[in-house]
């Protein structure tokens, strides 16, 4: 099966097996505070999110589905060329040492995409999941910071960008620290008897 693009985004089809798989995300975002002695705040106009990171597994024996989407100047384009990723893989090691197999690591896709702006850089990676049909998402702490951050971010900049609302318009919308409740997968579902 060859690759085709669908919407501008470059799509890898896998071709069916027979068996039945999920197909399971990984990912992982990157973000900056405007005071780096604090924690990244969605509701700081200044902090910015300004790269996600993913990979994809296809289908078991299948290799991983790598993507890089960022904002302008970020270096997400870099993993388009083989060289450069050669490169960076060249220069780390494995848990136990040992040096990664190239060969093996560049047989993975990668890709990337670069965005001129925040809202277009989380537009275009929705898009990506949403194409690639994943079933599964992980990643370090995604459901206590990464999605919620995502998400804030995401609505912040489309007021914005879209509704022409000022910064202090679309920050009232928002509930205050105090009042947030951070979701708690513990706690997330309750029993209703």
């Amino acid at each position: 099966l060859a690759p085709f693009e669908l919407n501008g985004n470059p799509f890898v089809p896998v071709p069916y097996s027979g068996a039945i798989f999920k197909r399971v995300l990984s990912y992982d975002h990157e973000s900056v505070p405007e005071d780096t002695r604090k924690f990244p705040n969605p509701r700081n106009i200044n902090d910015k999110l300004f790269c996600i990171g993913s990979a994809i597994r296809m289908a078991p024996g299948e290799p991983l589905l790598r993507a890089a989407h960022s904002t302008v100047g970020s270096g997400a384009e870099a993993i388009n060329c083989a060289d450069q990723v050669a490169q960076v893989l060249g220069s780390m090691l494995n848990k136990d040492g040992s040096s990664p197999d190239l060969d093996k690591d560049l047989a993975m896709t990668h890709q990337g995409f670069e965005a001129s702006d925040e809202l277009s850089m989380i537009e275009k990676w929705t898009d990506w999941v949403i194409l690639h049909d994943v079933d599964m998402r992980t990643g370090y702490n995604i459901s206590g910071f990464d999605e919620a951050y995502t998400a804030d971010r995401g609505v912040l900049t489309a007021l914005m960008q879209r509704c022409g609302m000022s910064f202090e318009q679309v920050t009232a919308l928002f509930a205050t620290e105090e009042e947030r409740v951070p979701w708690n997968p513990l706690t997330a579902v309750t029993d209703s008897t």
